[in-house]
């Protein structure tokens, strides 16, 4: 059984007092993570984004300020190590700048750069040392707050009873709890219940409470229906398993295998769906097959090949995808839109890679996938002697999943936490051994 992770972002940090400070950071963490799945306005037809990004903006945006301050008390201006990833990441960011100042909707790229950078402040909260002090305590919001959104999916799913009105288009339709549609859903408690698993499966007292969180937020996300979902679950599952267990990990894994096997074929609508998915594939119409992902996908790839250098610039994407899609359409000499749904539109790719590429060209996407990629490989080599740096990947390995075939860092609760345990595996991979 592993020992409750140990957090080496704060073992790393020195001890020298900056108690308030700290303590007021963590307290405006919790509050974004819990804005972040929460917070809605039942009355506006924008339910769901607006007021979860405007809460979750402003907690995360004092956050970073009491953090900083925190750290300029503690530590003055040196920076984290490994800078490295840090230089990447930070070209890539001056290169959305530039992408956004040359895209032909400079405005709109603009409102999409700013509203992108308050959320990216989780990356220097995750590397506080105030984040990694108290998070014990913000993941027992995350968890409380994913169990909530859990039942929710649940009960609608049961037709027992939903939060919001829903004009049924799908059978899928009203599941999204209080995060939005089925998809977003689904993706967004696979995220916690990876998120929460180091927690179910350590000793300790709050152990309980973790397996009781990561069971809700896991069968949430089967009730949504969501493959995705579930393949980012088993993934990250597999990458902690493997990270922890060593020699154990193959019979870990081969229970999970088979539970999820399991559950696949007990719960009807996730089999049937599944079924539908495979015939269509058989059949060789794997637009169908993929849930109509490879119009986006290949639109997305029409405006790499447009703008390869600058791309068209952050948040355009629902603006060009028509004329790329009809691009990508002459190019395949196929129709790239499913029966009964021909003025269907995408706002994002549904792939982040693509869609990061598209938006902010080659070079510039190229250094945050690298600094992505290089974080993750620091993690991966102390994660087998710390349980800190296993946790963290395992968590990354789960959104690097999750973002071949949805956009998690689009979506705000799966991106708040994505990007806080970001910065905390930077501020790990950098700490002493």
């Amino acid at each position: 059984m592993p020992k409750p992770p140990r957090d080496a972002a704060a073992e790393d940090a020195p001890r020298s007092p900056a108690g308030g400070p700290d303590t007021i950071a963590a307290a405006l963490t919790a509050t974004a993570v819990l804005a972040s799945w929460v917070a809605v306005d039942p009355k506006s037809i924008d339910a769901f984004d607006a007021p979860k990004i405007a809460l979750t903006a402003t907690a995360l945006a004092a956050a970073a300020v009491a953090a900083i301050f925190a750290r300029i008390r503690r530590d003055g201006f040196r920076l984290p190590r490994p800078a490295l990833p840090a230089l990447l990441f930070a070209a890539g960011l001056a290169g959305a700048v530039v992408a956004a100042a040359a895209s032909a909707r400079r405005g709109q790229s603009f409102d999409a750069l700013r509203s992108a950078a308050l959320v990216l402040l989780a990356l220097p909260v995750g590397s506080s040392a105030a984040y990694g002090l108290h998070r014990r305590k913000i993941v027992a919001v995350l968890g409380a707050a994913a169990a909530a959104n859990g039942v929710l999916v649940l009960l609608s799913a049961a037709r027992l009873w939903a939060p919001f009105a829903v004009n049924v288009r799908s059978d899928r339709s009203g599941l999204g709890g209080l995060v939005g549609n089925a998809g977003f859903a689904g993706v967004s408690l696979a995220i916690a219940a990876v998120a929460i698993l180091p927690f179910a499966v350590a000793r300790g007292r709050a152990r309980p409470f973790a397996i009781a969180a990561s069971g809700i937020a896991a069968a949430g996300v089967v009730a949504t229906r969501s493959l995705s979902g579930i393949a980012v679950v088993a993934g990250g599952a597999a990458v902690y398993a493997a990270l922890t267990a060593g020699r154990r990990a193959r019979k870990a894994l081969g229970i999970g295998a088979a539970a999820a096997v399991l559950v696949v074929a007990a719960y009807s609508p996730l089999r049937n769906r599944g079924i539908q998915l495979l015939s269509a594939a058989r059949r060789g119409e794997w637009n169908a097959a993929v849930t109509a992902r490879l119009a986006p996908w290949l639109a997305a790839r029409e405006m790499i090949r447009a703008h390869p250098w600058v791309g068209i610039g952050p948040g355009v994407f629902r603006s060009e995808y028509i004329p790329a899609r009809i691009a990508a359409e002459n190019h395949t000499r196929r129709r790239l839109v499913l029966w009964g749904m021909p003025t269907n539109s995408f706002a994002q790719a549904h792939n982040d890679y693509l869609d990061l590429l598209a938006a902010i060209g080659i070079p510039a996407g190229a250094c945050v996938l690298a600094a992505a990629a290089m974080l993750g490989l620091r993690l991966s080599k102390r994660a087998r002697a710390d349980e800190a740096a296993a946790s963290a990947v395992s968590l990354l390995a789960a959104g690097a999943v999750a973002a071949f075939a949805w956009f998690p860092f689009q979506i705000l609760p799966a991106a708040v936490w994505l990007l806080l345990e970001a910065g905390r595996g930077y501020r790990i991979a950098g700490s002493a051994r």
